[in-house]
């Protein structure tokens, strides 16, 4: 990590690593480098509560200045000596936490520290991601270096985990000695006896190469560390990182390391099948997760319930895409907003065999870049189409186009919604709210205008709305289909259709996933046209009345005289 600090084409480091492995310390080396040494640029070091950045200032980077005379001869002293600020030779170093939004957008820097990543908050203030705060402070330097650090959490939960996979994707191993094969050390080799307790476990434990099956000693175990290595890894289909054959850094730009706390000088196999047998012992998630986390360094696997894809097949309908099937009777449409694309659902709702009768009418893809305008121009027209006009359409706003405010200011969705007035609303989702769907006034910005109350914003219980989609698409034996498909449905959109799945975190929490790198774009937009269907009262409509035709006798006509004669 201090290596890749040191090269000028790195721009962010990325590091997963166990308590206690020194990862704070590698951040202050860095510090003390880079003022000591240079390029000195100004510094921001973020961690996730104030508490923890008053002691990171006042304890670890007092002392690490006051043991570096280097140092101590640049630090200024007196009033430029504050708490959350330090200057080091006409240079700032300041602290910042996340749940400040001023604090982090408030200053730029050259190089950003950000420690305990995945334990901070995913919105400050309203304003954002803090890593993204932090980023957009050092977009007017040169080289800038972004920092990220955790302790790991919960598979494809965890913040910093997102960051990884779009790294280099460095994983430290080391290699058998018996064998000479290389491998990840991690927690499913360390094994005991069944049934042992904790101290049980600490005398009884066995380590086994995964290639060999051989049996590792702890003499032998500090030797491997000795000559463990860094090598590059890709992440398969199934979500498991696989080594680099070529063992080749892909993005020198983008630096990701994962240590596991089996590297650590101070742990032993012995220690650790102490702490892991008592946290599986004490049968409580939340032990046994930050066991996982703190003390291996590995991230807390969980399996949520969600339907398989096939699932969505079982739903498939005599009938093609745009075609209007018997029963519908209003159409809505949700929108999901992407770089590069807008994913949407066209959907048309009834109620011949039950209340919210649904059928897929259409779902697609509009390609273009969503901080310009030809992909707008191109939802308006699919909104306009004869006979497949949606009554509502749901756009998420979460995702705004465009990060340049000087060149255009204005929220493209936003924006969008305003020329569609009354057809077309901005939406943004919630894991949980009291109502399924509600809405209300905003304020936006019309170039330099502020227009008070001048869009309608619907807010979506994002929770309740994907279980009430997974409830439709699980089809009981007993019950009546109420949710359809055309007969071309994509396997793409199956599967994206149930790309997530409800888990219960470790703290007894309900929460969704997305399935091991899969995208839930479908997903997003079924959740999107259930809920404009709701908010339209749709749950209130009757079936279709069938027009039934009485036979009766025609009448009595009076006989022509050009009527045929009998002759």
């Amino acid at each position: 990590m201090l290596e890749a600090a040191s090269n000028p084409r790195t721009r962010q480091i990325t590091v997963l690593t166990a308590s206690q492995s020194g990862k704070t310390s590698a951040l202050l080396s860095i510090i003390g480098h880079r003022f000591g040494d240079g390029p000195r640029y100004p510094c921001l070091f973020v961690l996730p509560t104030q508490k923890l950045a008053k002691s990171m200032s006042d304890d670890r980077v007092r002392r690490l200045i006051a043991d570096c005379p280097q140092l101590d001869t640049i630090h200024q002293k007196g009033q430029k000596d504050a708490l959350f600020e330090k200057w080091l030779g006409g240079v700032p170093l300041r602290f910042a936490w996340a749940g400040s939004a001023t604090e982090l957008a408030s200053h730029p820097c050259g190089i950003a520290l950000v420690d305990e990543y995945s334990r901070m908050t995913r919105d400050v203030a309203g304003e954002g991601d803090p890593l993204t705060l932090v980023k957009a402070r050092t977009s007017n330097y040169p080289a800038p270096l972004v920092l990220v650090t955790s302790t790991p959490t919960i598979e494809d939960v965890d913040a910093t985990q997102a960051q990884f996979d779009q790294s280099s994707m460095e994983i430290w191993r080391w290699q058998c000695p018996h064998c000479s094969t290389w491998s990840r050390p991690l927690s499913k080799y360390l094994q005991w006896p069944a049934g042992s307790t904790a101290d049980q476990a600490a005398r009884d434990w066995s380590y086994a190469c995964p290639s060999c099956g051989a049996s590792i000693t702890e003499d032998e175990r500090r030797g491997m560390i000795a000559g463990g290595q860094f090598w590059p890894h890709l992440r398969d289909n199934d979500g498991e990182y696989q080594p680099r054959e070529d063992g080749e850094i892909q993005d020198h730009q983008h630096r990701g390391f994962w240590v596991s706390g089996f590297a650590s000088p101070w742990a032993t196999f012995s220690s650790l099948a102490r702490e892991l047998c008592a946290a599986y012992r004490s049968q409580e998630p939340e032990t046994i997760q930050g066991t996982i986390n703190t003390k291996l360094g590995e991230v807390w696997r969980m399996r949520g319930d969600a339907p398989d894809w096939q699932d969505v097949a079982a739903h498939k309908g005599n009938y093609l895409p745009r075609d209007l099937p018997y029963g519908v009777q209003v159409l809505t449409m949700g929108c999901d907003v992407q770089q590069d694309r807008i994913y949407y659902v066209l959907r048309g709702w009834g109620a011949e065999q039950g209340p919210m009768e649904s059928w897929l009418i259409e779902h697609g893809e509009l390609h273009g870049r969503t901080d310009s305008d030809e992909v707008w121009v191109s939802l308006g027209q699919l909104m306009r189409r004869h006979g497949l006009v949606p009554k509502r359409v749901l756009v998420d706003s979460g995702y705004r186009p465009g990060t340049d405010f000087f060149k255009r200011p204005d929220h493209s969705v936003y924006a969008f919604c305003r020329r569609e007035t009354g057809r077309a609303f901005p939406s943004k989702g919630f894991e949980s709210r009291d109502k399924p769907v509600d809405s209300g006034l905003i304020d936006v910005n019309q170039g330099s205008l502020i227009i008070k109350n001048g869009l309608r914003l619907f807010r979506v219980s994002t929770s309740y709305w994907k279980q009430w989609v997974y409830s439709r698409i699980r089809l009981g034996e007993e019950e009546s289909d109420l949710w359809h498909v055309h007969k071309e449905v994509t396997e793409d959109y199956m599967r994206q259709c149930v790309a997530e799945e409800l888990i219960t975190t470790a703290a007894g929490r309900m929460q969704w996933i997305a399935r091991r790198t899969k995208p839930n774009h479908y997903l997003d937009c079924e959740v999107l046209a259930a809920a404009a269907a709701h908010s339209l009262n749709l749950y209130t409509l009757p079936p279709l009345q069938k027009k039934v035709v009485q036979a009766s006798a025609p009448p009595a006509q009076r006989e022509s005289i050009y009527a045929r004669r009998e002759l």
